[in-house]
């Protein structure tokens, strides 16, 4: 009974703590939304009119030299309310903010479907910012991320919405808008990306506008086509979602046709390298290309006046291009950094070419890199190794040299002159894949997984290298093993002076100063007398490596070409290719990296050095040697050192890291000798038979008590053998037949070894 009594009086006391707790919920939300209230509508934040109307550029970017650089010229990018497009609009507002024309500046509702996507998801994916957030946060804030302008940013938008009309606020985001490639503002992408006036966009036009603006970069539909087309269709999706357009519509623009134009700004050489250090300027930062050029910041960049117009005389120079059977010219590119600093002097470009994100296949200009330099490194090869060049089966993968010809016992340094492809796959086998790729990452280049393979040692890569990738790699060898990543940025500092960033140079060892040198002296024969010989005649020391690519579907073009080069003071990497991928704009057969890129960086390096025969050389380190090698061994395979008496034909000269010399020595001319003999006597005749040294001469002479001495055979072949019949009369007033080896010094003084009596 008792029990009974006890269950009755619990029930209210529950009901009161459930009322209890439903009252302090209440109150909590009251005070909540009467906070956020008051935080929300009150503070002393303004609009500045000016900021949202003009949206005129506050960035400062300035040459090495402090001159100060101007922004890329746009066309009239304003466009006012009442010219917006439908299509412009559905396609944007649908994928930015599809209450726009419903909210007061904070869309509540989005706000809480992104917190409770985000407490679902364990993490922050979404984010609830409307167009009038973005416009606010583009225009008239800083990078600081914190809750303070983040609460800043909601006071402006709402009162933003307060002051004026939804139309008006749609234009003013959408012309500060950056669409990359220096493009500002919704009309100027128009103009700039279908060369059309904004009236005439269509629907998929404005679905692949409003898809680039999350990544300029990756969606950039002149870079990177396949990627803008992807979005593209993401973006007709959320607009059929949102009743935006009709399953016709959508259908209609997902299937269409795309024509983008194929970009090229000849108005300013500047653009292109002043671009590049704004969106490096962005990395560094934190911030997004509106944001950055908005605010009061300062760059100074390494950009120097006399190497951009080296590079821009040279790259810009339409007699160094070769047309194709379409009579379209390649695409063209230029970078030079500065070996001291690693700062990036100059770059230019005849297209859309981003040096920091455009990713193209590097074919051989990747050897010396991927598989040279760290098999020198590794002691596994020096530039005298010799390697078989022959048709390989390693594993399935059968490359082949260029032509298919194959040249048998080469030397590494003949090989990499001649850029043959099997000692390059046969050196990274020599060496393991890993060793190969690992170096390649320590060098600044980024590998995908299934870069680890044999096709890799001849450029064959899944997304390929940037330029800035490439130079930093050779930069490293230039400065004898040290890396550093190259750069446009020098110092940013802030609307009062203070530094916020400054480059440092601070380069790490990746290899030996003894392997950089070796790897720089090959290098430097690719340029006396390899691929790269057409720049042989500049005047100062330069090490270089060329590269082409093949269209893999007609064999009769190329998609890219390469002169990768250096001197003492700086590095240079000239390209030419077909950055659309479109068939018409394929590179002829006839362009390819020992051609017209290698005449374009001899144009850079004779304007860029005036007086080549004043600049210093590559520097030998302590720990290389030269020695001689014996000429007869190196044509069989082996390295053995020379004797020093050995005359100058019968050496071949070479250098070595001092830890990685041959250790045996030929001893041929210290004691000429006949090494073997074989003699039949048949009829009267001595049939002889020499096992001969090919670096001596041998002489055979006859005599006799009541003849003259005479020779009757000069064996000066350089035959391993030699089989001689010489008449005989034996007895004691017959015939003594002698051989005697000798050789000729390089005065041609012969030098007689122990004589050889073989008969009589």
């Amino acid at each position: 009974m008792k029990e009974n009594i006890y269950k009755k009086n619990k029930r209210p006391l529950l009901i009161k703590i459930f009322i209890g707790l439903i009252i302090a919920l209440l109150t909590v939300c009251i005070v909540g939304v009467l906070s956020a209230v008051c935080i929300l509508y009150t503070g002393s934040e303004k609009i500045d009119a000016d900021k949202l109307m003009s949206a005129n550029a506050r960035i400062t970017v300035r040459n090495t030299h402090g001159g100060e650089l101007s922004l890329p010229a746009t066309y009239d990018r304003n466009i006012s309310a009442q010219d917006i497009p439908e299509n412009i609009k559905k396609a944007f507002i649908s994928l930015e903010d599809k209450r726009f024309y419903k909210h007061h500046g904070l869309d509540y509702v989005r706000i809480g479907g992104a917190m409770m996507h985000n407490v679902s998801a364990g993490k922050m994916k979404e984010g609830g910012s409307t167009i009038s957030q973005q416009l606010i946060k583009n225009t008239h804030l800083s990078s600081e991320k914190s809750f303070n302008r983040k609460i800043e940013e909601a006071r402006l938008a709402i009162q933003l919405e307060r002051q004026y009309e939804k139309d008006d606020i749609l234009a003013m985001y959408l012309n500060v808008l950056y669409f990359g490639s220096g493009v500002y503002g919704v009309k100027n992408a128009s103009r700039v990306f279908f060369d059309k006036d904004i009236s005439q966009i269509s629907i998929a036009e404005s679905a692949i506008l409003a898809g680039i603006v999350k990544s300029p970069t990756k969606y950039n539909p002149i870079n990177n086509y396949d990627n803008c087309m992807d979005r593209k269709d993401v973006v007709l999706g959320v607009m059929l979602k949102c009743d935006a357009i009709s399953d016709d519509e959508y259908n209609e623009a997902k299937n269409c046709n795309i024509t983008i134009k194929k970009y090229v700004n000849e108005n300013n050489s500047a653009d292109k390298y002043l671009i590049s250090a704004m969106e490096e300027s962005c990395e560094i930062l934190g911030l997004t290309m509106q944001q950055l050029v908005y605010a009061d910041y300062t760059i100074d960049t390494y950009m120097d006046n006399n190497a951009m117009n080296a590079l821009t005389l040279s790259v810009g120079n339409k007699a160094l291009y070769i047309a194709n059977e379409q009579g379209n010219i390649p695409d063209g590119m230029g970078i030079i950094a500065d070996n001291t600093t690693c700062g990036i002097k100059a770059f230019y470009a005849n297209c859309d070419y981003s040096p920091r994100t455009t990713r193209r296949q590097p074919a051989s200009t990747i050897k010396p890199l991927a598989c040279y330099l760290p098999a020198i490194e590794q002691g596994v090869i020096s530039p005298a190794s010799i390697i078989k060049d022959e048709a390989i089966d390693i594993g399935g993968y059968s490359p082949q040299n260029y032509g298919g010809e194959y040249y048998g016992n080469v030397s590494a340094r003949f090989a990499l002159e001649k850029s043959l492809n099997i000692p390059a796959v046969k050196i990274m086998d020599s060496i393991g894949i890993d060793l190969s790729c690992e170096m390649l990452k320590a060098l600044g280049i980024q590998l995908d997984a299934k870069d680890y393979n044999y096709s890799t040692a001849l450029g064959g890569m899944t997304y390929g290298v940037t330029a800035t990738e490439l130079i930093g790699g050779y930069m490293t060898i230039a400065n004898g093993g040290l890396y550093a990543r190259p750069t446009f940025i020098k110092k940013i500092t802030d609307s009062v002076g203070n530094v916020i960033y400054q480059h440092i140079c601070d380069k790490k060892r990746i290899v030996s100063p003894q392997s950089a040198y070796l790897m720089t002296d090959m290098l430097s024969g690719v340029v006396k007398q390899g691929t790269a010989i057409k720049m042989s005649d500049i005047g100062c020391d330069i090490a270089a490596k060329t590269g082409t690519v093949a269209c893999k579907s007609d064999s009769q073009y190329n998609t890219d070409a390469y002169n990768i080069s250096y001197s003492s003071s700086d590095t240079l990497a000239v390209w030419q290719g077909n950055l659309c991928g479109k068939a018409e704009y394929m590179l002829s057969g006839k362009v390819t990296g020992g051609g017209c890129p290698t005449l374009i960086a001899a144009s850079v390096y004779r304007q860029l050095y005036h007086d080549a025969s004043s600049l210093s050389g590559f520097s030998m380190p302590d720990g290389i040697a030269q020695v001689n090698l014996d000429k007869v061994s190196y044509d069989e395979g082996e390295l053995i050192l020379a004797s020093e008496l050995a005359p100058q034909r019968s050496v071949v000269t070479e250098i070595f890291n001092t830890s990685n010399m041959p250790m045996l020595k030929d001893t041929t001319y210290d004691n000429p000798c006949l090494n073997n003999y074989n003699v039949i006597l048949e009829n009267d005749v001595l049939h002889i038979d020499i096992e001969a040294n090919p670096r001596l001469n041998y002489r055979i002479i006859k005599q006799s008590l009541l003849t003259r001495q005479q020779a009757v055979a000069e064996l000066n072949s350089g035959e391993k053998q030699y089989i001689v019949d010489v008449e005989y009369t034996p007895g004691f007033f017959g015939d003594k037949v002698i051989i005697i080896p000798y050789y000729l010094d390089d005065d041609n003084i012969e030098h007689i070894g122990y004589p050889v009596h073989v008969a009589g």
